[in-house]
């Protein structure tokens, strides 16, 4: 599944972004080549206007798992640092994207890479949470090492992201956790899904017998998500807020 392979390169690309969030309010830009090395702030009255998004907004349900703001944030910072490797930085969320579909777009209004950058957030935590579920189904975990390396690394990050980053986008250890766990018990299971199909399918492609089961999973997966907010999510603007006494940008 491509969708799904992507989701798993997104990990490494968390950890690169949450670097990018450890610098002051007042530090200096820098070479937009070097991303690790960027800074990103966020004032006390955006920290006031971001509150308002309260780290209970429900923003999906799959199943019996719930997904809300602080983790959909986290993934929104995974795929900002995406596009801008790929497209570079610049104002290019606004464009205009003709002939594509998004199931967060507003009805008769048109589709942008941003908003196309939030369906894609949406449908990539649907894909996890499913893949997910099912591994729980089938009694794959992490063991206790797999499991303590997490929190390490999650409480490694929480370390060196600024505390004003962390009261905006509520973020705590448990949610970098929850983020490193999903994705790494998904790869997991994907790789032991691919194993036994090459043992007991030889011949045929694991990843079309992979994808076949999927649809079952998912067609038997009560999902629901609340259309405003994602059509509100400004992938875009996670984690580059604009200091309210800098003129410069940190980014």
């Amino acid at each position: 599944m491509k969708r799904f392979t992507y989701a798993l390169k997104l990990i490494a690309i968390f950890l690169i972004s949450l670097f990018c969030l450890t610098a002051d309010a007042k530090a200096e830009p820098v070479d937009s080549e070097n991303p690790v090395a960027s800074a990103a702030s966020v004032s006390e009255s955006d920290i006031s206007t971001l509150k308002e998004t309260s780290a209970y907004d429900l923003y999906l349900t799959v199943g019996q798992k719930k997904v809300y703001f602080p983790e959909v944030s986290v993934y929104a910072l995974g795929t900002r640092d995406k596009f801008e490797t790929d497209m570079g930085r610049g104002d290019f969320w606004s464009f205009e994207v003709k002939n594509a579909q998004s199931a967060v777009t507003s009805p008769g209004a048109v589709n942008t890479v941003g908003s196309l950058a939030a369906d894609d957030i949406r449908r990539e935590l649907i894909e996890i949470k499913v893949i997910v579920a099912e591994a729980e189904n089938e009694g794959i975990t992490l063991t206790d090492d797999e499991e303590k390396e997490l929190m390490e690394t999650a409480k490694t990050q929480l370390a060196n992201v600024s505390a004003k980053i962390k009261a905006a986008y509520f973020l705590d250890e448990n949610v970098l956790y929850m983020v490193y766990h999903d994705n790494f018990l998904a790869a997991k299971f994907y790789s032991e899904f691919m194993n036994r199909a090459r043992y007991e399918h030889p011949g045929k492609s694991g990843e079309k017998l992979f994808t076949r089961e999927f649809k079952k999973w998912y067609s038997s997966t009560t999902v629901g998500y609340d259309a405003d907010k994602w059509q509100k999510l400004d992938v875009g603007a996670i984690g580059t807020v604009k200091d309210e006494n800098d003129s410069s940008s940190t980014e």
